[in-house]
């Protein structure tokens, strides 16, 4: 968890509950007190940011090509923000699980039975990175319907 608005900023939001989106340790520490307030940015426990950001091989994220300048700027605002961008350190692996999840997303893309649509799904919730799975297996409503349902609270592309 985190503070959307850090309590060095405002100490009476520290037990309030929409102060607290879901975020990594690396999110959160890349925060640090830059942000103070909710504007201005995408935030995943209210906004579409699937569609903000597009996820490659290599656990490579860039800000999505084709948003509203709005939300172009909304979007990107989170990304320098929280350092989506990263190469990543010995400290900041973020990328480097973002390729181990996309590799493993990759090896089950081909297969088409029921068992190993289940085992995906597992893995996919063992390893993280909802969005890097939905990107893998945008194609396929299927999967992105199994995804969403196991991952809750998320969204996609359905």
């Amino acid at each position: 968890m985190e503070h959307v608005v850090p309590q060095s900023v405002d100490i009476a939001l520290k037990a309030e509950w929409t102060d607290f989106p879901l975020g990594c340790v690396n999110c959160n520490s890349r925060q640090l007190n830059h942000s103070n307030s909710r504007q201005g940015y995408f935030w995943p426990d209210e906004d579409d940011t699937f569609r903000a950001y597009s996820y490659r091989s290599g656990g490579r994220v860039s800000v999505a090509e084709g948003l509203e300048p709005g939300d172009n700027t909304r979007a990107r605002e989170l990304f320098d923000l929280v350092g989506l961008g990263a190469m990543g350190t010995n400290t900041d692996r973020r990328r480097h699980k973002r390729r181990q999840a996309w590799d493993e997303a990759v090896m089950y893309g081909h297969l088409d039975d029921e068992i190993s649509r289940e085992y995906a799904v597992i893995i996919a919730r063992k390893t993280g990175f909802f969005s890097v799975w939905m990107a893998v297996f945008r194609e396929d409503q299927d999967m992105c319907r199994r995804l969403v349902e196991a991952f809750p609270g998320t969204r996609g592309i359905l």
